[in-house]
């Protein structure tokens, strides 16, 4: 494979083995030490923040499952649109969102996350 082909299937396979699982013993393999996530509601710096954020996903939502609609890659670039679903167990209801990322990669793994979400379905 080559680097557009190689860097998307690192999204693909965060995605399917590690959003969608919640499994953390993966992170550090795929995610840079000095990630940065950058997000208008909430910020992550360094792999630590991504495993306590998969931590308070997967307790706060019940079969919570991350689908890729589109993804391109250019260079260290990959962008993906996505949707989320998921059981929200606060509100006891079932949520959905929709939203972009853009990501960089850096020595194969990822490095910066860039996303815009709407989260108008989502319950505070």
């Amino acid at each position: 494979m080559g680097q557009r082909e190689d860097n998307i299937d690192l999204v693909r396979r965060f995605v399917r083995d590690v959003l969608n699982t919640g499994d953390t013993s993966k992170v550090r393999d795929m995610v840079c030490e000095d990630f940065l996530r950058i997000d208008p509601v909430r910020k992550e710096r360094g792999a630590s923040d991504v495993e306590r954020f998969l931590h308070e996903r997967h307790d706060q939502n019940r079969d919570l499952r991350y689908t890729i609609h589109k993804i391109i890659a250019d260079g260290d670039y990959v962008a993906a649109t996505l949707s989320a679903k998921a059981f929200h167990r606060p509100s006891g209801r079932h949520v959905e969102g929709t939203g972009m990322v853009f990501i960089r990669i850096r020595d194969g793994k990822i490095a910066e996350v860039e996303s815009q979400w709407d989260r108008s379905k989502i319950p505070e």
